[in-house]
Parts: structure tokens; C-alpha cells; sequence
């Protein structure tokens, strides 16, 4: 339902597109689609005007017309100020930050968003992964995650059990 206040437009249309295209659905059908997707207050709006629009204006229109106001501006914030918790994983910060990039409708290869990922590491993280990619160049989030996964592997590997060994004699 798009009209629940904690609803989010991105995720409902990235959603939509992934079933749409996976039963093979014609794209010039998708603002159909989307219409018959809604309920609530928003149906009757939906069915008279989304089903004569293209997908990409749908879309526009879809989202101008459910995001709260202030909705990008207050995600931008949130993205720019974004930081991995010490009690938080790579992979569970890499999916909080791939949908904020995904809201801002930010390309993998975005050099904001790269230099936001590194800088939202943990300082010791953030160091080993300047190190690792001045030898070879990061051009997307995706290789960008795929080291910080491999960094945090290997730093979680080197650091010293906090249980002392125990000795066999």
C-alpha cells in the first residue's frame, strides 16, 4: 500500500520493475502495472493518470506524488552523514547505503557516493581500504563493497582473540 506513512516509493517501484520483469511484462505496460499496484486513497489518482504515461514519467509522477515533502532532501542529509557503526558489519552497511543510493537514484559508479562509502568507515577500515585501492583504482560501489567485505575478513582474522590460548602439555 503506498499510502502507509512508512512506505517507500523507490523500494515499491524497484520492486515492481523486478516482478514486471521477470513475468516478461512489456515495458510500455508498466504504468498499467503500477496503477493496479495501489491501493488506498492513491488508487483512484493512479488509474486516472498513470496508464497514459510512459515509464519513466510514470515514475515522476509516482514518486511526486507519494514521497513525503522533504523526502530527498532529508535522505541526502542522511546519506552524506552516514557512518558504519562499530557494532554494524560491512554487509549490513552496504545494504543501508545502497538504498539510500538507491533513493537518490545514484549510479554505481558515482564519484560521490565512492568517496561517502570510504569515508563512512571505521577510521581503521577506511585506512586498510586507501592502502588496498591505491594499487588498484575503485570505479564502482560494488568493488567498493566487495573490499571493505574482504578488509573487514581480514582484519577480523589478525586481531588477537580476546581468549587467551590454551595451553596442552
Amino acid at each position: 500500500n503506498s499510502d502507509s506513512p512508512t512506505s517507500n516509493s523507490r523500494v515499491f517501484i524497484q520492486q515492481l520493475e523486478i516482478k514486471l520483469q521477470a513475468a516478461d511484462y512489456q515495458v510500455r505496460l508498466y504504468p498499467t502495472a503500477l496503477a493496479s499496484a495501489i491501493s488506498g486513497t492513491g488508487l483512484s489518482w493512479a488509474v486516472a493518470t498513470l496508464p497514459t504515461l510512459g515509464w519513466t514519467e510514470a515514475k515522476e509522477l509516482f514518486f511526486a506524488h507519494f514521497d513525503k515533502p522533504n523526502f530527498i532532501e532529508t535522505t541526502r542529509a542522511r546519506f552524506f552523514s552516514c557512518r558504519m557503526l562499530k557494532t554494524q558489519t560491512v554487509t549490513a552497511f552496504a545494504d543501508h547505503f545502497l538504498d539510500l543510493m538507491l533513493i537518490l537514484n545514484k549510479a554505481p559508479e558515482d564519484a560521490d557516493a565512492l568517496y561517502q562509502f570510504r569515508v563512512a568507515l571505521p577510521p581503521s577500515l577506511q585506512k586498510a581500504f586507501i592502502a588496498a585501492s591505491s594499487a588498484r583504482p575503485i570505479s564502482t560501489i560494488q568493488e567498493a563493497i566487495v573490499l571493505a567485505l574482504l578488509l573487514e575478513t581480514t582484519e577480523v582474522g589478525s586481531m588477537p582473540s580476546p581468549i587467551p590460548p590454551v595451553m596442552k602439555y
